[in-house]
């Protein structure tokens, strides 16, 4: 195992790559890469097959719809079919970058991990009994301090492992194991799933995160928590993204409302671009628990440790918002985002950024679901935050005080 590498910012998730996720009206001469959203109960592949359409996605769980490349004939030809509701453009979400003695981090220290009856934190591998999918970038599936349970791709790839580092970050935080190596994360061992969306270019579709919320509302019944560290322009438009007839205006929308709908509870980054977070999706989504960032430098609330991570100064306050996180109305709860320690394939790394603060939220969503195996999302929403350290967080620029993860109780 190699020792940490800084990668600061690279971990700064959500930048703006994909449109916002607009109706093309049916008949419209269309590109490559669309999603057809069909009318509910509708038989996808019978649909495809009677327009003469290869499918790269079918999805029949979270959604009636599926993925293609569309010549502008074959989109003539959908637009005459009484099953086809809308096709709308399949936009490009982008996901961010990221042996020796266990530490506990400051970021786990901060929000109480040690003192979490469910977590037991003591270098003691015993695994919490839950399940943690991580839509990302794939996750390594070797990393010694990872308990992989198996996956899916969603991005024709041909598997499940990481892309580029970046899930498997993620799932450290949320579940690293406490085995005496490298890291422990908030719920350390939870069963971690890979659910790649990110393909051979590190491309990440909007029907590849349509296919993994496919995949966990199909597998509700295993998956408790799945965590969304990625995300782009847009709004929440209301009605779950239907319109008041229930025509699908927004497919991403519609699908995370049938994967919460079928009880797991999902976690996402509010974003990274020192805005409000109402103009990201999914962070803008109301089904979801969107995560702000700030920075903790040594484990204590109080402020007083001075900003400097791997002997580089940061621009940072600690116990403080953090400068590149997003905020307002729609951010749920806060937790650590800065100069966080976590598991890559072949080691470990240090980064920052929202997309690293969201893990934290969905390993003690882990937690609360390892306790209370029937907990609906709302009700693990509701406990996250009243077990939060009451806000307002410092630099916090909006007037919405979201509490700070604290998972001592859990």
């Amino acid at each position: 195992m190699t020792s940490p590498r800084r990668s600061r910012g690279m971990v700064r998730l959500l930048a703006a790559t994909i449109a916002a996720l607009a109706i093309v009206p049916v008949g419209t001469a269309l590109g490559a890469e669309r999603v057809v959203v069909l009318s509910e109960g509708a038989d996808a592949r019978a649909i495809a097959t009677r327009n003469a359409i290869a499918p790269a996605h079918l999805f029949d769980r979270a959604l009636d719809a599926f993925s293609a490349d569309l010549s502008p004939a074959q989109a003539a030809r959908l637009g005459e079919d009484p099953a086809v509701q809308a096709v709308v453009p399949d936009p490009l979400f982008t996901l961010a970058e990221v042996s020796r003695p266990q530490a506990v981090g400051a970021g786990i220290a901060r929000i109480g991990g040690p003192e979490s009856p469910g977590a037991r934190v003591d270098g003691v591998d015993e695994r919490v009994d839950a399940d943690i999918a991580v839509i990302d970038s794939g996750v390594h599936s070797d990393h010694p301090d990872l308990n992989v349970a198996g996956g899916v791709d969603c991005a024709n790839a041909e598997s499940t492992e990481d892309v580029d580092g970046h899930g498997t970050f993620m799932a450290g935080i949320a579940a690293g194991i406490d085995n005496g190596i490298g890291i422990a994360g908030v719920a350390p061992g939870a069963r971690v799933w890979s659910v790649r969306v990110a393909d051979r270019r590190g491309e990440v579709r909007g029907s590849y995160i349509l296919c993994a919320l496919d995949w966990v509302a199909e597998h509700a019944d295993v998956v408790d928590v799945a965590n969304l560290s990625l995300g782009g322009p847009g709004e929440d438009l209301g009605g779950c993204g239907r319109d008041p007839l229930g025509v699908v205006l927004d497919p991403i929308h519609a699908a995370i409302c049938a994967a919460v709908e079928a009880g797991v509870t999902i976690t996402v980054a509010a974003g990274n671009d020192a805005v409000p977070a109402a103009g990201t999706v999914p962070a803008a989504y109301d089904e979801v628990i969107t995560v702000s960032a700030y920075a903790d430098f040594d484990g204590l609330p109080g402020g007083l440790a001075p900003p400097v991570c791997l002997d580089e100064p940061l621009p940072d306050l600690d116990d403080a918002l953090a400068p590149f996180s997003n905020h307002g109305r729609d951010v749920d709860i806060a937790a650590p985002g800065v100069c966080i320690e976590s598991t890559v394939p072949g080691g470990y790394a240090i980064s920052d950024g929202t997309s690293i603060a969201a893990p934290f939220v969905a390993g003690a969503a882990a937690l609360v679901k390892a306790a209370a195996p029937s907990a609906s999302p709302a009700e693990v929403r509701e406990t996250l935050i009243g077990a939060g350290e009451p806000g307002p967080i410092p630099l916090d620029p909006d007037a919405f005080p979201e509490p700070l993860l604290d998972v001592r109780s859990l």
